[in-house]
Parts: C-alpha cells; sequence; structure tokens
C-alpha cells in the first residue's frame, strides 16, 4: 500500500494564462470561442447549400469551380507569376526599400 505523502499531488494550474482571470471573464472568454466557431459552422453550411444547388462559384464552369479554355491558362499564368513567383511581394519589398531611403534621404 501507497503511504498518503505519495498520494498527494502539486496542485500546479494548466493553464496559467486563466489564473487570474475571474469567472465572469472565463465564461466571456469561452463564449467568443464558442460563437465564432458557430459563425464559421454557419459559413460552411452556408456554402454547402450554394454547392448542392449545383451552381458553378465564381465563375469557373469546370471540376471544383476551376476555369476551363483559355481562362484556364490565364489561371495558371497567374498561379505561376503572383503565387510561386512571389511578383507582387518582391514589388512591395522595392517600393518599401525605396520609400525608406527617400525618407532618411529628405530627413537630414
Amino acid at each position: 500500500m501507497l503511504r498518503p505523502s505519495r498520494l498527494e499531488t502539486h496542485l500546479e494550474p494548466t493553464r496559467t494564462e486563466f489564473m487570474y482571470f475571474s469567472t465572469p471573464e472565463k465564461l466571456l472568454f469561452y463564449v467568443f470561442v464558442f460563437s465564432s466557431l458557430g459563425y464559421m459552422a454557419w459559413q460552411f453550411a452556408d456554402r454547402v447549400r450554394l454547392w448542392r444547388k449545383g451552381r458553378p462559384i465564381d465563375g469557373g464552369d469546370g471540376k471544383w469551380g476551376m476555369p476551363r479554355g483559355d481562362a484556364l491558362k490565364g489561371w495558371l499564368r497567374n498561379v505561376v507569376v503572383y503565387v510561386l513567383g512571389q511578383k507582387k511581394v518582391r514589388s512591395s519589398v522595392r517600393r518599401a526599400a525605396l520609400r525608406c531611403t527617400w525618407r532618411s534621404s529628405t530627413a537630414s
């Protein structure tokens, strides 16, 4: 048999971020969490209702809403240029660098 001293456990909070919150604050937190999850579920259900109508989403006429023909070529080009090539990211970094150098040169 175990001695009583071995049965004692250290009471250590598992969520230290909640340690100093009052009960109403904790309840408010969980209300926000579950309401946002409910809103997300509602959006999924709304999208499923649209899918069940059998209409294409955003003008896509292929499988899974993908474009076909010439529209597919343009879509693939945009994926290569903007997603894989990161065109917008590269151009915005250059503009930001130019703004920083322009401001530092005009400030002195």
